[in-house]
């Protein structure tokens, strides 16, 4: 028998949820008392300014209205430079394009307020290309709805947002380094390599990963933190390749390393490290597993270092540069083109059909493009969203029907709004309705047209018809994708080519900066934790292409030209240069190649 869901409450869950609503209650209150137009638009970012931790919630807070102003100014621009309404529609498209595009290549809120750009220049200029008489009021009157929304949810939800710890965010740190370097010594000392705590570690990156970005949140001096937490997942990376490498060795040479690695282990467990002990220990261990340990012990040093005694901004800016996540520019060049392409067929054809609906329509398809496009699997969330889109719809159907004709005065419109909100606040803060809450929060909001006069049945079907539809068209396209792992290991096992074969190309001078293993591919393994796309054989097969890089930097620093130029080859026929790698007896580094290119041989062959 299937256990029945669980939608039980908790007592925070509830009081979280009628803050939630009662934010959103107020910021219709307040526009409606300024006699804003289209007052519900005021409700409409508490749904997503909300976060769990308060600088998050403030940051993002702070990246709604920039995108806002920023894409608002741009929008208004573009109507003052272009008076022709298709062109005003093909600058949105451009407009869209690198809005969608930032969204992919930033980081955290920023990316958030590079899709507001997009979002906030559609409402400016599609209502006023498609409804010239009173649009451009209308998206002046949209735009300072958004910041009064913002403004009201940081206020009534900000002293009950909780902060995040930095103690406790440290001692976790501190607690990963220590099951790194047991992973090392286990790895070593066993010959094997764990696959399920090879997951499992990757799991705990990436819980780090999210509480350094919550850490970070609204603080400038913070905001190292990420560049800091991102060093420390590369040199743990590094540790846990070149431990991989040193369980291939012989179990005599193994052996000869245990007294280090245990005296390694119990330095980190001690918590009291010196530079001279780190050096001593240090000394008894390969070359490659100690720059990579040193780095590791480096980067959770500059962690618990005080804001005051961290780097310069110069170097700072350098170790962004260099330790930064895996940009996803083939994703935000699709992504980019996609949206823009939605916007710009969806703005003409309203253009050319004339009807009021067009512009819902039109508004709709390019904000569910831009959410889609900025999501991290936006075939996983387009199902979820759809389902919002399809409640949010049919509520706000009903109440235009049989709510919104009773209505006397401002009074009777706060009432009958605050029960819908009140649920759309707790579907908001329950786990399992979290998601599409959001979406159905919003199409409720758009579809009721609170607080406008009652319209006939043909405008209100036809006006739910037009959300449905850019839903259908957008987010019904994304789901119809066919599933299937294979486009994620594709793209990963290009990546993993494209930086292996730069490596082995490179001089030896140019690998200076590329020890103790190839940036590009850590930043890869990084970016992977950070979106949840270690899965399945994946974290192994990335760790033995780590393996295969440090292999890579030993033969350039040994010259060993006839096992490079073997290489050259490795995607095409990855078990046959590894056998041939094999035969080399001579270079340890060439066998060290072999072993790490066979182990990674099945992301080659099935990408």
């Amino acid at each position: 028998m299937l256990a029945r869901p669980d939608f039980s409450f908790s007592r925070a869950a509830v009081f979280n949820g009628l803050r939630l609503a009662l934010a959103a209650w107020l910021a219709f209150a307040v526009a409606a008392m300024f006699h804003v137009e289209n007052a519900y638009w005021a409700a409409m970012p508490v749904w997503v300014v909300i976060q769990p931790y308060r600088g998050l919630m403030l940051e993002r807070g702070l990246f709604r209205i920039l995108g806002t102003v920023i894409g608002a100014s741009a929008g208004f621009a573009i109507l003052w430079l272009a008076p022709d309404p298709y062109l005003d529609v093909a600058l949105l498209g451009a407009c869209v394009a690198v809005s969608a595009g930032l969204a992919q290549v930033l980081r955290g809120t920023p990316a958030y307020g590079a899709m507001m750009i997009g979002m906030s220049a559609a409402v400016v200029i599609l209502p006023s290309v498609l409804n010239p008489a009173g649009g451009l009021g209308l998206a002046l009157a949209r735009t300072e709805c958004t910041i009064i929304g913002v403004v009201v949810v940081t206020l009534v939800t900000g002293l009950f947002t909780p902060r995040v710890t930095e103690a406790a965010f440290l001692a976790d740190v501190r607690r990963l380094t220590a099951e790194i370097v047991a992973f090392a010594v286990d790895t070593v000392a066993t010959g094997t390599v764990d696959d399920g705590r090879v997951r499992a570690l990757m799991h705990r990156f990436a819980e780090a990963d999210g509480i350094a970005v919550a850490v970070s949140a609204g603080s400038i001096a913070g905001r190292r933190r990420l560049h800091q937490i991102d060093a420390l997942m590369v040199a743990a990376f590094a540790v846990m390749a070149a431990a991989q490498t040193q369980s291939r060795r012989s179990l005599a040479t193994r052996a000869g390393l245990g007294e280090p690695m245990r005296s390694i282990a119990a330095l980190v467990n001690s918590g009291a490290r010196s530079e001279a002990a780190l050096r001593t220990v240090l000394a008894g261990v390969p070359a490659t597993l100690a720059v990579a340990l040193k780095s590791l012990f480096d980067a959770e040093a500059a962690l618990h270092a005080p804001h005051s005694a961290a780097p310069a901004a110069g170097t700072l800016d350098r170790m962004a540069m260099l330790l930064a996540p895996h940009r996803r520019w083939t994703v935000a060049n699709r992504n980019a083109l996609l949206a823009a392409a939605a916007t710009w067929i969806a703005g003409t054809l309203g253009l050319l059909a004339g009807r009021p609906e067009a512009e819902l329509l039109a508004l709709g398809v390019c904000i569910f493009a831009m959410v889609l496009g900025y999501l991290p699997d936006a075939r996983k969330a387009a199902p979820m969203m759809f389902a919002g889109v399809l409640v949010g719809v049919a509520v706000a159907t009903a109440y235009r029907f049989w709510v919104q004709p009773g209505i006397a005065g401002p009074a009777d419109l706060l009432l009958t709004l605050a029960p819908f909100l009140v649920v759309g606040g707790l579907a908001r803060t329950h786990p399992k309705t979290a998601l599409p809450a959001i979406d159905a929060n919003m199409c409720f909001l758009l579809g009721s047209q609170a607080g406008m006069p009652a319209a006939g049945a043909g405008e209100i079907l036809l006006g739910a018809a037009a959300l449905i539809a850019a839903a259908t068209l957008v987010l019904g396209g994304v789901a119809a994708l066919p599933r299937g792992g294979s486009p994620r290991r594709g793209r990963i096992a290009r990546t993993v080519v494209a930086d292996l074969r730069r490596l082995i190309d490179r001089p030896l001078p140019d690998l200076a900066m590329r020890r103790p293993v190839a940036h590009d591919l850590l930043r890869l393994a990084l970016h992977l934790v950070r979106e949840g796309e270690l899965r399945g054989e994946i974290p192994r097969e990335l760790l033995a292409a780590l393996c295969l890089a440090q292999a890579i930097v030993a033969l350039h620093e040994r010259g060993a030209q006839e096992a490079l130029d073997l290489l050259k080859d490795f995607d095409r026929d990855p078990r046959g240069v590894a056998a041939r790698l094999a035969g080399l007896d001579r270079d340890v580094a060439a066998t060290d190649a072999a072993a790490s290119l066979a182990a990674a041989a099945v992301l080659f062959e099935k990408g």
